[in-house]
C-alpha cells in the first residue's frame, strides 16, 4: 500500500511521509490530517470546533465539500476563491 500522507513541502525542505499532520494558522485555526485504520481524515476547525471528512479516495466526503463549497462561493469575494 502506498504512503496515506506524503509528498509534503514547506519552506524547510520537502518530507517524504507522515502519520500525522497539524497546523494552526491565522486567529485560531488549525488543520490535521491522520491516518486512522487505513483511511486520510482531514479535520479543520477553529479553537475546539471542527469537522473531520474522510479524505482517502476518489468522490470522498472531503472531495464533495470542495465542489460544494466552490460552488457557493465562486465569484462572491474581491479574491479568487476556486482555483
Amino acid at each position: 500500500m502506498p504512503e496515506i500522507i506524503r509528498d509534503i513541502e514547506t519552506n524547510h525542505g520537502r518530507i517524504e511521509k507522515a502519520d500525522f499532520i497539524r497546523f494552526a494558522f491565522g486567529a485560531h485555526h488549525f488543520v490535521e490530517i491522520e491516518e486512522c485504520d487505513g483511511r486520510v481524515m482531514f479535520r479543520v476547525g477553529q479553537t475546539h470546533h471542527g469537522i473531520q471528512l474522510d479524505a482517502t479516495e476518489v468522490g470522498s466526503d472531503l472531495e464533495t465539500l470542495i465542489f460544494r463549497l466552490q460552488n457557493e462561493l465562486v465569484d462572491t469575494k474581491s479574491y479568487s476563491t476556486v482555483f
